[in-house]
This record gives structure tokens, sequence and C-alpha cells, in this order.
């Protein structure tokens, strides 16, 4: 503080000798000619002068800033003459209303069509009340919400989400069916380390069986954030790697769109961030989750992932996302034959804001293709088999795409139409009722009233074509309400 002063005084100072030292006008010029060039000379010193005062200003402005944060981040602390502070400090957090475009950092606070800093690709929660123990500097949250779901199904699904894997290609009776399923809580954690933090997340669901309310774990993690490295270091059941979480479309079907990364499995993943503009994510997941036509699955190796996420956050541009994997696969088949196979797959995906009617507006758009990763997809084919012929483990070829486009009507109104769509090579030894495509389309409107009371209604409309060439459709009208705690 006292050198910040210091400068500024000094510089003030510098100020008034500048304009102290101005040239004079002449008293009496000789003659026409000597006035003008007397005037001009004048002028070119003003000019000068004038150059001087607008950067030492700029610079005078820059010190008072950093006065100000000095002043800021030296307040003095709590006296001993104070009232000590409890154990425990029951709190519930302000309405702040809308996702801030402030900067990005490395926080569990992230994720899912928010606005918010992102950085560990994990999906965000709002806490409803907040217990703070000052002697740990730990803060502890509770939070969660009620969902109720009436469904109405032309093909009926026996599923509370709209899988278009289920479809029946024989058709089915028209079916309507209520679900609390999406219904979830969860506890969270933050540890202040004052250089950096410890967080966790443990939720639970009630989406444990399809067609009838049954508790499930839905995420259980920690995370080490170290904020003067800027890297984070997270363990335990989370979304996988494989999905941008930000580039997933609104949907109040409880699973979302065909051909999305649908997986929250058990991994090891590092974060780190560079400059506030780039993160690099690299984990290594579970691999369990192999799925072959006739044959076990076998591990070896874990499944890696590597993404590159470049946050723009322009008035057009918010992010744009990379993703590669590698997996080693290994089958065998009731015939004791055994074979291997490696699994790979490249995804881009980003978000585009579109501010032409709203600046919340915006285009989330996921483009994936590779071999022998359709167990990780939502509605995705198998992820390979053994040949009977050869004995050799053949992985499947595939392409999927997923989006949607956002709209907000108001700030208590908005929509999205959604999409979906997987489409396999399969090999010619499969059977013939196998899924080999699909598509998934969606389209809602939302109305949210308050903070933490929302209201929508959404058509969904599924395709299934599987090898033989039969096909199915199915169409769902659906109604949701969600209060938030």
């Amino acid at each position: 503080m006292p050198r910040a002063s210091l400068t500024v005084r000094t510089l003030a100072g510098c100020i008034g000798l500048t304009l102290a030292a101005a040239t004079p006008l002449s008293a009496q010029p000789a003659s026409v000619d000597e006035m003008q060039r007397t005037i001009e000379s004048q002028q070119v010193q003003i000019e000068s002068q004038q150059q001087q005062l607008d950067a030492q200003r700029d610079l005078l402005e820059k010190l008072q800033a950093q006065v100000e944060a000095l002043a800021t981040s030296n307040a003095a602390p709590a006296t001993a003459a104070e009232p000590a502070e409890p154990a425990v400090i029951v709190k519930r957090p302000q309405d702040t209303g809308r996702p801030q475009q402030g900067p990005r950092m490395l926080d569990t606070k992230s994720g899912h069509d928010l606005e918010s800093p992102t950085g560990s690709n994990v999906s965000p929660n709002r806490a409803a009340v907040s217990f703070e123990i000052p002697e740990l500097k730990t803060q502890v949250g509770i939070f969660g919400f009620t969902e109720f779901q009436i469904a109405y199904d032309t093909n009926g699904l026996d599923s509370s989400e709209f899988d278009t894997f289920l479809i029946d290609v024989d058709d089915s009776d028209p079916r309507t069916t209520f679900s609390v399923n999406p219904s979830r809580f969860g506890f969270s954690s933050e540890t202040n380390l004052g250089w950096g933090r410890v967080n966790t997340l443990l939720t639970i669901d009630f989406n444990g069986k399809l067609d009838q309310a049954d508790p499930r774990l839905r995420q259980a993690y920690g995370e080490f954030i170290h904020d003067e490295l800027d890297f984070a270091l997270l363990a335990g059941q989370a979304y996988t790697t494989g999905l941008d979480l930000k580039a997933v479309p609104e949907t109040l079907d409880f699973a979302g769109p065909s051909g999305a990364f649908a997986r929250r499995q058990e991994l090891l993943r590092f974060t780190k961030l560079f400059g506030r503009k780039l993160f690099i994510d690299v984990a290594a997941e579970n691999p369990d989750n192999a799925i072959f036509i006739a044959a076990d699955t076998e591990t070896r190796l874990p499944d890696f992932y590597v993404a590159a996420e470049w946050d723009a956050r322009t008035r057009y541009f918010d992010h744009f996302r990379a993703m590669i994997l590698v997996r080693d696969l290994k089958a065998e088949n009731d015939l004791g034959t055994r074979d291997s196979a490696l699994g790979w797959a490249v995804a881009g995906s980003t978000k585009i804001m579109l501010p032409f009617l709203d600046p919340r507006d915006n285009l989330k758009l996921t483009v994936q293709y590779g071999e022998g990763f359709g167990s990780a997809l939502k509605s995705g084919p198998f992820d390979g088999g053994i040949d009977p012929d050869d004995g050799k483990l053949e992985t499947v070829p595939l392409f999927s795409a997923f989006g949607g486009i956002q709209h907000f009507w108001t700030d208590e109104l908005r929509s999205n139409l959604s999409f979906g769509y997987v489409n396999a090579d399969l090999p010619g030894f499969f059977a013939p009722n196998s899924l080999e495509s699909n598509i998934y389309v969606a389209a809602n409107l939302i109305w949210e009233p308050i903070k933490n009371l929302q209201f929508g209604f959404e058509y969904l409309y599924g395709r299934l074509e599987n090898f033989d060439g039969n096909s199915g459709n199915a169409n769902r009208l659906l109604w949701s309400s969600k209060f938030e705690f």
C-alpha cells in the first residue's frame, strides 16, 4: 500500500513538472512568418505534452486498480476480541440468478448446459443447504430434486428412458407409464487448502430398474485441485471422459439422445489447465463395459481417453473439444476361443452461440467415429464378436452424432430441438436381429417460473433398423414436473 501510494504521488508530481516546463509563447514576433512558425512550434509541443498526459493517466488508472486490489487482499483479520465462530454454520446460498460469464477455473461446479466455470468435465450441483465447518475450512452441501413424469408410448417401451435400442420391430400396444425414477439427491464437500481444494461428490437416483423406482449410485468421486499449478486429479465414479457435458442438449427424457457416451463409470482422470483457455484431460477408465455378441468379456488394460478443450467463450463461439479413445478388447466364446483386438474412437464436439434472438440461444453438436466402442453409447451396437470361421475378434465400425438447438422465448420459457443418430457396419456373421442403426428426435417446451420449479412437455420420435432390414418406430408424449431443494 505505501509503495503504491508513493508511486501515484510521484507520477502526479511528474505531470505537474511537465506542464510547468511548457515553452512560453513568444512576446512580440518580428513578422507574420515568425509568428506562424511560433504558433506551429507551440502546437507541436502541446500535442506532445497531451500524449504524455494520456500515457500518464493510463498508468495512474492501472496503479489505482492495483492499490484497490491490495487494499482488499490486505484487509485486517478478525481480532481476538471478536466473538468466536460456531463450529458449524448452516446457511442457504443466495440466489445470484443465472450463471455469469466469469473466468474459467478448474472446478467441480461445472458442466451440463451451464455457462459457469468448467474444466474437470463433471456434472454441476447447486446446494440447497450448506454446512460450513470453519476449523476444517470445509463446506458440506446437500442438494437434489424430485421429478415426476407421465409418458404415453405408441409402441410401448417398458422403460423410464426413451431408448431406441428397445423399440419393438413387431410393434407393441400403446401404454401409459408414471415414473419418479429421475429423482435425485446428493452430498458435496469443498475443503479449502489455501493453495488448492479437495472436493467430493456423492449422488443417488432411482433408476436402478427402468420399469420401477429403485435406488442407484450415480456418482461418487473425490477431486484434488491445485489452484497455483492449475491441475486436478479426480478418482471415483463420474461421467466418462468421452462425453463433453457442455455439448449435451437439454431433454426431459432422462437419458438423452442416442449416440452419446452415456456411461458414468469408475475412472482416474488428470486435468491440466493452460492459460485459462486450454484444458487437457488424460484418463484411465473401467474396461468391463465392453459387450460382444455370443462371447464373454475379458479385460487386460483399462480404456484410455485423451481430450483437449479450447475454451473460447466469445459471443458466437463457446468452446471446442476433441477426444481420442483407445480400448484393449478381449473376448472368449462358448467354444473356448479367445482373441483380442484394438478398439478406438475419435470425437469432436462444440457449442456455438446464436445470439440473434436471445444471447443464450445456442447450437450443440458432437460427431464420433471409430471401431469397437458401441457399448459406451446410448442405443449403441455390440463392440464386436468372434468370427466362427477363423476365430478372430472383429470390431464393429460405427458413426454417431447428436446435438440440438436451444432457444429462450423468455427468462422463464425455453425450447430445445434435439437429435441422435447411430449407424454401424456389422460383420456378416452377426445375428439378423442385431441393431444396425437408429434415429432419435426430441422437441420440448420448458417453463421455469421460479428457480427451483420446472414444468415441461416433450415429444419424442425413435426409429430402429436391424441387420436383417426389419425396422420399428416409436412415439412418446412426455410430461414432467421437477421440484428442486
